[in-house]
């Protein structure tokens, strides 16, 4: 039976990633901090995966000496652009340094392939052109920075250990399980606001575009690159269709109200997905009519 460890795996994307791998017989272990993931986020698989709650920027206990894993998928991550803003030195500290901290702990002897959750941040303020891997690296906010130089560390890290590596940059993933509070990305701005019968609040002209994919898209490109040959190598995850805020509006029906531009929002984010294409045959299943579907009928029923 495959290993895989996942961080931050209580979380929303980590949570379905989990989800997935033991539908496929792995077996899984997840660490995470339970700051921003739930134990509930786990619910349908607690009885058939290691959970261990530990925090990697504060806890000096090395827990990983014993164990080995086939796979280690890096998810555990702050993720909150206006957020960095007002704590870089905190997104800095976690995304960051304990990225560094962890892989120094953890035991890679048997392990075959690390996969990084990257951001697609880095890529900063594009032109209204498709955003290619080739794309210069522009991060505009703390955020971006942290996510970037991680993924740089443990490229590096990776080619020193002669482990496998893979950077999965990913755009404006959506779906079941996102939490909404005040950080949150538009789509759960929108959903919250189309439950309490609220005005849509959209930063700048509402012209900006961005490229919506949905969680189990992201799921199937993580663990497609898990079980591929690909290797130390980089992929932009993200829909081939870009939206603009005003046409994610439309979905809603709702009025809005238009406020000034946030901090360190990107004007154009627009993914091209025809390499990861090329090497494994990926590309989302799920349209942003039917993915809107979805996640609101999940968070009706369970948030």
């Amino acid at each position: 039976m495959k290993s895989a460890l996942i961080t931050g795996g209580a979380g929303f994307i980590g949570s379905h990633l989990a989800e997935f791998l033991i539908k496929k017989k792995y077996k899984v272990t997840i660490i995470d901090n339970l700051s921003k993931g739930k134990i509930s986020n786990l619910k349908k698989i607690r009885n058939k995966i290691v959970f261990i709650k530990y925090d990697i920027s504060k806890n000096k206990k090395n827990i990983f000496l014993k164990k080995n894993y086939d796979f280690i998928f890096h998810l555990a991550a702050l993720t909150s652009v206006q957020e960095s803003f007002l704590k870089p030195n905190k997104y800095k500290n976690i995304n960051f340094l304990s990225t560094k901290s962890l892989f120094k702990k953890i035991n890679l002897n048997k392990t075959k392939k690390i996969i990084y959750a990257a951001s697609a941040s880095c890529y900063g303020n594009t032109s209204k052109k498709l955003v290619t891997e080739k794309n210069k690296i522009m991060p505009v906010s703390p955020y971006a920075k942290s996510k970037y130089n991680s993924e740089n560390f443990l490229k590096d890290f990776s080619k020193k250990r002669k482990i496998d590596f893979v950077s999965l940059r990913l755009f404006n993933v959506y779906g079941p399980k996102s939490q909404i509070n005040s950080y949150t990305g538009v789509i759960d701005n929108f959903i919250m606001s189309y439950f309490k019968k609220k005005n849509l609040k959209i930063y700048s002209d509402g012209k900006q575009t961005r490229s919506f994919v949905y969680v189990s898209d992201v799921v199937r490109a993580f663990v497609k690159i898990c079980e591929s040959e690909v290797k130390n190598d980089v992929f932009n995850i993200g829909s081939s269709k870009s939206t603009t805020i005003n046409s994610l509006a439309n979905y809603f029906n709702l009025e809005r109200t238009y406020l000034p531009k946030k901090k360190g929002d990107i004007r154009f984010s627009k993914s091209k997905i025809t390499k990861i294409f090329k090497y494994i045959g990926w590309k989302p299943k799920v349209n942003l009519k039917k993915g809107l579907k979805l996640t609101i009928a999940y968070k009706k029923k369970y948030d």
